[in-house]
Order: C-alpha cells, then structure tokens, then sequence
C-alpha cells in the first residue's frame, strides 16, 4: 500500500494508513483510514508571523508501529548543538536569547502523561535533527 502523501509550503506530509483486522467472524472489506490529516494551506497566522527564512524544510511521517503510532518531524536546520542535546527535554534547555526553555519540557510531559515517549537526535547526514513521539493505540 502507497503512503497517502501531502505538499504544503516547506513541510513534506507523510501519512502511512492503518489497516485493522476485521472480526474473525466478518466477510466485509476492511476500511483503510489515514492515521491523521492535516490542511492544504498552513493557518494564516504562521505565514504572517515566521519569516520564510526562518524555518528549514521539514518532513513530518506518521506511521502505526506495533502497538503505537510514531510520528517523526525531520528538519533541515542546523541541528541540536551537542551541549544541550543530552538534556533537552529538561526545565530551562535552551541556548537561545528567546524563549525560556521550557517548551520541550512541557511537550515531554504530555506526551508521557498519554503513556507515550518522545526523544530528539541530529540527523545522521549532518543536516538538521529528528524529533520522534510515539503515542498508543489504545489505552
């Protein structure tokens, strides 16, 4: 099965579907429905307030892994610096002049509160990092 796929300004959209079982007992055909689905256009508010300059392509790709759904968002950028990457999920990461450095501290939280894991590494090319999130299926 071909991965539904969508092109919005700077971001590459990569929806893999999940196909459920059907009952043991059905001879219907087995739906295929999209993990997600996200807009054509980004909301008018990101395109006024961030400078096109500002942002790195991104590749952001959903899939169900066993039990979860991973959900990766691939940057171009400069990448993590190597100082901050062992603890950028802790209060007040940041080497940034703006912003606190609570943002990913919070992320995390929320994430684990939902029984999932989130974790970040520069890409392996030297170009940009990875952040990766799984959720689970059910509860």
């Amino acid at each position: 099965m071909v991965p539904v796929q969508s092109r919005l300004p700077l971001l590459l959209v990569t929806v893999h579907p999940v196909t459920p079982e059907p009952p043991a007992n059905s001879t219907s055909p087995v739906e295929v429905l999209p993990i997600c689905t996200l807009p054509d256009e980004p909301p008018s508010s990101v395109k006024s307030e961030v400078p096109p300059a500002a942002i790195a392509p991104a590749a952001l790709n959903v899939r169900a892994v066993e039990e979860v759904v991973m959900v990766s968002i691939k940057d171009s950028g400069i990448g993590i610096d190597s100082e901050i990457l062992p603890r950028l999920f802790t209060k007040f990461a940041t080497k940034s002049y703006q912003g606190t450095g609570l943002g990913l501290y919070i992320v995390k939280n929320i994430i684990e509160t939902h029984g999932g894991q989130i974790w970040a590494e520069n890409n392996k090319d030297g170009k940009g990092a990875t952040f990766y999130f799984t959720l689970p299926l059910t509860k």
